[in-house]
């Protein structure tokens, strides 16, 4: 759960033009729908939607992540971050590889690694170097 302080260990990258569209159950009326979501940032741990869906810490919700030629469905994640923002929320998610068989597949894990790698490459220039001058300072 987030504490409030920075617990990323994995740096994430802008999701630019990632797809992600979220299922879940109406609380209300029970009513399974499927709703896009703006990704603002991913990798293949996790990634941070803003929506004005309402989901809760520690709930589990369903993904179908697209990036360029790569598509994925039935991607688990847990909410483990929520922010309310002036006029929708912003969550952070952690994928759970635990899920079930098909969340501990090869598939799923090379699917994610490749479209972290998509996403790193399509960062700025600028945006890189940083993260190397960060990473090197740790090594």
């Amino acid at each position: 759960m987030y504490t409030g302080k920075e617990r990323r260990q994995h740096i994430r990258y802008s999701a630019g033009s990632m797809s992600v569209n979220v299922s879940y159950e109406d609380k209300t009326t029970g009513v399974k729908s499927i709703e896009r979501v703006k990704a603002v940032d991913f990798n293949n741990m996790g990634l941070s939607i803003e929506t004005n869906l309402v989901f809760n810490v520690g709930e589990t919700i369903s993904m179908e992540i697209a990036n360029r030629n790569e598509r994925l469905s039935g991607v688990v994640g847990i909410v483990c971050y929520m922010e309310e923002q002036p006029d929708n929320f912003r969550y952070g998610i952690q994928f759970d590889y635990g899920a079930n068989p098909f969340m501990c597949s090869d598939e799923v894990e090379s699917t994610l690694e490749n479209i972290q790698h998509m996403m790193k490459r399509s960062q700025p220039a600028s945006y890189r170097s940083a993260y190397r001058r960060i990473k090197n300072k740790y090594k």
